[in-house]
């Protein structure tokens, strides 16, 4: 995904780029020229702007080592040149496309000048971290889970879908069978493996019931109440959760600093700044639709 996201995001620059930024009319002296396209001259100035531009997108290490990225563009370059030179660029479609494509590149700059504009400083990061204690911590877990349909669940969650309907149990009787398996590992059984056993969480229970590490601001409420209280290499009471019942143990609790945790406080910080000057200016505008027009 991160591959498809980083070509869709170069396409949509290089696509804006070729379409506005015809080849320039004052082409550098032949000895200046650092990349040449078609009719397309760009000055050393050109093309640094034009490698960072595309590197960025691509997190490429160098536009002009990447063979495939300057045969990406160039392709690009010169496919734009050709459609300007049959007038497909005065379509009213094309021309819609190109519109979108810079308002994209335009908005983007835009959220990336607000971040960096952000006014966030080492006190605001300090009262976050003091404001929501856990939320920045980091867990590395290990849980037994076990089923239960009732009222309160949804049906078509996925973990329903692993039981058949002989297996799908009552609220009551899926804290029992927790129960018992607590009782199992307060015997001295071993974790990973009643997990492997029992645990109906078949994305973990083959791993001994191991989970990807996680920031305690993405785990469920009623998990990180619990799992606060443990030391590393305790074992929860049955939590329950909107699809059944969970022991959790916790394998590792890196608490968060201001020290181990100060760069991404502040990109939070920055990421929700952007989020509020994106709704102030929306707020502020006029957005309206006026289908009777289109009649």
């Amino acid at each position: 995904m991160p591959f498809i996201r980083r070509f869709l995001r170069l396409m949509t620059l290089v696509a804006a780029s070729a379409a506005v930024a015809a080849p320039p009319s004052n082409s550098p002296p032949a000895a200046e020229v650092a990349l040449r396209v078609g009719d397309r001259a760009l000055s050393a100035r050109q093309y640094k702007e034009l490698a960072t531009a595309l590197t960025e997108s691509t997190n490429s290490r160098s536009f002009a080592t990447d063979e495939s990225l300057l045969k990406s563009y160039a392709e690009t370059a010169l496919l734009a040149d050709s459609a300007r030179r049959h007038d497909v660029d005065q379509d009213g479609v094309v021309a819609a496309r190109i519109r979108v494509a810079v308002d994209a590149v335009l908005a983007q700059a835009e959220r990336d000048r607000l971040y960096r504009a952000a006014a966030v400083t080492d006190d605001d990061v300090r009262e976050r971290l003091k404001a929501r204690p856990g939320e920045f911590d980091e867990y590395e877990l290990s849980h037994i889970f076990v089923a239960c349909t009732d009222q309160s669940t949804t049906s078509g969650n996925q973990s329903q879908r692993t039981l058949s309907q002989s297996q799908r149990r009552s609220q009551n009787a899926a804290l029992a069978r927790t129960q018992q398996i607590r009782a199992k590992l307060d015997a001295g059984a071993d974790f990973d493996t009643l997990a492997r056993k029992y645990s109906e969480d078949k994305s973990s229970s083959e791993e001994g019931g191991h989970l990807p590490g996680s920031l305690g601001m993405f785990l469920a409420p009623e998990f990180i109440s619990a799992i606060g209280l443990l030391r590393v290499g305790e074992v929860s009471q049955p939590i329950r959760s909107s699809e059944g019942y969970h022991l959790i143990r916790v394998d590792a609790h890196i608490v968060a600093t201001f020290t181990n945790r100060r760069k991404m406080i502040d990109a939070v910080l920055r990421d929700e700044a952007v989020a509020s000057s994106v709704a102030a200016i929306t707020r502020s505008a006029t957005v309206q639709f006026n289908e009777e027009a289109l009649k």
